[in-house]
């Protein structure tokens, strides 16, 4: 008993001591990374310490880098952006739109397949044992997409409330999304000087951009729209690609960022840290909403050949989405916090979104 008693004391000390290190070994989370450490969160301090659980090693990470002067507007992305997501599920997306802004005008819809075809589960095969086969430097191969999917958009105005919206359709079906799983080997597209974007998520944004979708946010973005908000949004997929696609209009200076709201729902990961870190800070308006367990937001995963990494900032409701629910803004755009702390996944929290089911909802009009 008088050796726990001893221990206790011991460690008491320990921590005490830490708490209370000079200045010299202290500082705050980014100048801890900029200096080359760690930074422990536990005790404020750089340095991996015997009691420190989790440790930060990206600035990105850092809650003292986290943009907090744009405050997250609950009832904006519930009966907003929610609704202008689900809007794309439906080849014709204006009654959704028109529930949120009743004088807005549908533009355009643009769909197009986002993927290749292919013929049969021996393919799927195939193309793994190549991936495999190439990385040992046996064969130089690089397989196509496994499935083919649809990929789908629109554009709408509203000149009353003077509010620009670009939706996008999400991942439908299990097959749509065994397709992005699969083709995790497949590499990265570099995005001008800023990082690079995985190379599926890329193609999908592609295809429609160049499927008139380009053309037709030049011609709405190019009037004069110097007192307007560009609102761009999507579930899922959808959320990917509303991602890349507000990057590529902030980057051919289409559009001032400073008038861009991004809210994305399940958005699995884009980009490369690189890029998200452009990313961050470029747009001060910016949300990820993620519900509990829901897993389509952690894959593809950050470690392993293509290591991909969150734009911020996440907005993590844990177990409820009800109004009134508790949710949190992370102080980390993609760290061991909120909802990657999970270790249990449920794909019923990817389908329904403030207690929605997004793509149901959007199919049925929003009623």
């Amino acid at each position: 008993m008088t050796k726990i008693l001893e221990y206790s004391i011991l460690v008491f000390h320990f921590l005490i001591f830490v708490l209370n290190t000079t200045e010299g070994t202290s500082g705050i989370c980014s100048k801890c990374i900029q200096r080359g450490e760690v930074y422990c969160p536990m005790f404020d301090r750089c340095g991996i310490f015997p009691f420190c659980l989790k440790w930060i090693d990206k600035i990105l990470n850092c809650p003292d880098t986290r943009n907090i002067t744009i405050a997250y507007d609950e009832d904006f992305a519930r009966n907003k952006m929610m609704p202008l997501a689900a809007a794309a599920y439906s080849d014709n997306p204006a009654p959704c739109v028109k529930k949120v802004l009743p004088a807005m005008r549908i533009v355009s819809t643009y769909s197009v397949k986002c993927s290749y075809e292919t013929d049969s589960l021996i393919h799927i095969t195939t193309s793994w044992v190549a991936y495999l086969l190439d990385r040992i430097n046996w064969i130089d191969y690089n397989p196509p997409p496994i499935f083919s999917s649809d990929c789908f958009g629109y554009i709408g105005i509203d000149d009353v409330s003077k509010v620009i919206v670009m939706g996008f359709r999400g991942t439908e079906g299990l097959f749509q999304l065994f397709e992005q799983m699969l083709q995790y080997h497949r590499g990265r597209k570099p995005f001008f000087e800023n990082g690079s974007i995985y190379e599926y998520f890329y193609n999908a944004f592609h295809l429609l951009w160049i499927g008139g979708f380009e053309q037709g946010a030049r011609d709405v973005l190019g009037q004069a729209t110097e007192e307007y908000e560009l609102w761009i949004t999507g579930l899922s997929l959808g959320g990917a690609i509303a991602a890349v696609t507000s990057s590529y209009i902030a980057k051919l200076n289409l559009f001032p960022p400073s008038r861009t709201k991004l809210i994305t729902f399940g958005q699995p990961r884009v980009s490369d840290y690189d890029h998200a870190a452009w990313h961050d800070s470029t747009f001060p308006y910016s949300f990820r909403v993620i519900n509990g367990r829901d897993p389509v937001p952690h894959i593809p995963p950050k470690i392993g050949p293509i290591a991909l990494f969150h734009h911020g900032t996440e907005i993590w409701y844990p177990t409820e989405m009800w109004p009134l629910s508790n949710y949190k803004v992370c102080r980390e755009a993609d760290g061991d916090y909120c909802s990657n702390s999970m270790l249990l996944w449920n794909i019923m929290d990817h389908i329904y979104y403030f207690e929605v089911d997004v793509g149901e909802y959007g199919k049925n009009g929003c009623q």
